[in-house]
């Protein structure tokens, strides 16, 4: 359990102090912080060697999430952290050591069906994400999508949540569940996502 959390540890480091040089070191992508996730969330799985619902979906989503996050940045500009890095470069080491935790309990969940709703509350999140990147005219044909002040704030924070979903009933559920919540709390309060565009 030591090597993959060292290991994580790196990766991290690699992956935010990277973009913190190329940035000056004034500010932070909020991408970087997923992309930090998916890396770890692949080594982990690796590491880990469980293969089940909980780990691939786990890894896909925070992949899709990663592009998805790419592909909002083009259309929307980059969402940059620039007064709360410090805090931000925690929750990218608490988030991207998280997988661990979701992949050791993975095969102790008290109820199996419930991981399963995790990918749809995903999919919701990833759509009203997918959907703010829309001009306002052709958002307004998009129902009830259109009528969201922040539509970003609210994919993002949707599709946070549904990896607490993905480990409710499992050992230990209530500490993700808190990491979770907080990183929502952090996303709101740096007001990431709170854009003209949005």
């Amino acid at each position: 359990m030591l090597i993959p959390i060292i290991v994580d540890i790196v990766a991290v480091f690699i992956i935010v102090f990277a973009d913190l040089y190329r940035q000056h070191y004034k500010k932070l992508n909020f991408n970087t912080i997923i992309i930090s996730m998916a890396v770890t969330g692949l080594i982990n799985l690796l590491f880990i060697n469980k293969y089940n619902f909980i780990t691939i979906t786990t890894v896909a989503m925070l992949l899709i999430w990663a592009i998805l996050q790419f592909y909002v940045d083009r259309k929307n500009g980059h969402a940059l952290i620039h007064t709360q890095r410090f805090i931000a470069i925690i929750f990218a080491f608490v988030m991207s050591l998280s997988t661990l935790l979701i992949y050791k309990m993975s095969e102790a969940s008290y109820y199996m069906s419930l991981p399963y709703l995790a990918p749809a509350v995903f999919l919701i999140g990833g759509i009203v994400l997918f959907v703010s990147t829309f001009q306002y005219s052709e958002r307004k044909k998009v129902k009830p999508i259109h009528q969201l002040s922040y539509p970003m704030t609210v994919g993002e924070i949707i599709m946070v949540l549904s990896f607490a979903v993905m480990t409710i009933l499992t050992p230990f559920w209530y500490v993700l569940l808190i990491i979770n919540l907080l990183f929502c709390v952090f996303i709101v309060w740096s007001k990431l996502f709170f854009s003209k565009n949005d």
